[in-house]
């Protein structure tokens, strides 16, 4: 048996679970047949995935692979980390501070090998007894939907103080390829399939044969990428917010990774030897995960970023290797115009037993319901997209001052 072993104990369902904790290295490889025979199914819970994070993100403290046994029953594994969790207070996007809590995390789609209600309701009680054995502050579980037992169950369990109430739910986007670009994009109106095409055309016009389209998969190939994808990232208005691409140790380990193991590509689009566009992503199962990404902003209205993303639809038709692409969550009008499928996420934070943890969650949901509340009065006047195209151009500026 590998990890910190928990006392075995019943649970709801009358069943005995024994319950073990994987923390080291050779403790979260030692649980590498059991976790690839339960076929996670989002990237994140991948286990090689998974482990570089682990070992390479800056808040993480180490893995907390949590594994629930029970006789004549599979293993059931929640792909968790145990992280110095920074807590964001914001406006908007304007931050006000923040804060830290010791914190759980759950990997996206992280309870892997769970069969229905009974098995969800036995992983709770495992995680809450980990929060009153004080293991952590909070326990954080990302992208959950809403509507979903699991959710059910985790409000039925826990005590409403507890809760971290008023987090945003949010469309997570999935593409369903096709065997060609032009069978993908069959759904779309006449109209605006010539208006893509016409951009296109405008593009190759505009710059000929200095315009190419370089699509990144060989480990050797690692740091002219990093290197290019910083150069495009850190002048976007995502970088400002702390999201893109950031040359972080984390992320050049993950790209090296999916390198090497073959699920990870970057189309990057040049005009002459400038790096312009990318769009980027790992697959896993039937998925192609896109990472956020990215243009130059001076290069916007040539639609740089558009015309990238088909190339990289098309390749991914052609290949004929992945079902779907997830665009992942969060609305955009590229996801909304190109999606086929959406479903609702959010996410569920609850706090130890204790002060400190329910008194930040308390502050932290209040600040999610202002913001709500924000939100949908600036959607009622009409003044969404004109602060986020202001925002979003103050936040390139100061970007393009800084430079890559």
């Amino acid at each position: 048996m590998c990890g910190t072993t928990m006392q075995d104990r019943p649970q709801a369902s009358g069943a005995e679970v024994h319950v073990s904790v994987a923390q080291t290295i050779a403790e979260v490889e030692a649980l590498r047949d059991i976790w690839n025979a339960l076929e996670p199914a989002h990237v994140d819970s991948e286990i090689g995935y998974f482990s570089v994070v682990a070992a390479n993100a800056d808040q993480v403290i180490s893995s907390y692979v949590v594994r629930l046994q029970r006789a004549g029953r599979p293993d059931i594994l929640v792909a968790a980390r145990l992280e110095n969790l920074p807590v964001p207070f914001r406006l908007g996007y304007s931050s006000i501070g923040s804060t830290q809590m010791k914190a759980i995390v759950v990997a996206f789609d992280g309870v892997i090998g769970a069969q229905g209600p009974l098995d969800q309701a036995a992983v709770i009680e495992s995680l809450e007894q980990l929060l009153k054995n004080r293991v952590a502050d909070v326990l954080l579980m990302r992208n959950v939907d809403p509507d979903s037992s699991l959710y059910k169950i985790v409000q039925e369990k826990t005590p409403k103080l507890r809760w971290g109430r008023n987090q945003s739910i949010e469309n997570t986007w999935l593409a369903a390829l096709a065997p060609s670009l032009d069978a993908f994009l069959a759904n779309r109106s006449s109209k605006a399939r010539a208006k893509l095409r016409r951009e296109d055309k405008l593009l190759r016009s505009a710059f000929g044969e200095s315009l190419r389209v370089r699509c990144f998969r060989h480990p050797e190939e690692h740091d002219l990428l990093c290197q290019d994808l910083y150069r495009v990232s850190s002048q976007t208005y995502q970088a400002g917010l702390g999201a893109g691409f950031g040359n972080t140790r984390m992320e050049r380990e993950l790209i090296a990774y999916g390198l090497r193991r073959g699920n990870y590509r970057c189309w990057m689009l040049y005009i002459g030897d400038e790096p312009v566009a990318f769009w980027a992503g790992f697959g896993n199962g039937s998925s192609f995960y896109t990472a956020t990404p990215g243009f130059l902003p001076e290069f916007a209205q040539h639609r740089v970023g558009r015309f990238t993303m088909l190339r990289m639809i098309e390749t991914l038709c052609a290949d004929g290797g992945y079902k779907y692409i997830n665009f992942g969550r969060g609305d955009a009008a590229y996801k909304e115009a190109f999606s086929s499928s959406s479903h609702r996420s959010t996410d569920v934070w609850i706090a130890a037993d204790k002060l400190w943890p329910i008194s930040v969650l308390g502050l932290y949901s209040l600040n999610s319901l202002i913001n709500q509340k924000g939100k949908v009065w600036l959607q009622s006047s009409g003044w969404t997209q004109k602060l986020k195209s202001r925002w979003r151009r103050r936040i390139q500026s100061t970007q393009q001052r800084a430079g890559p």
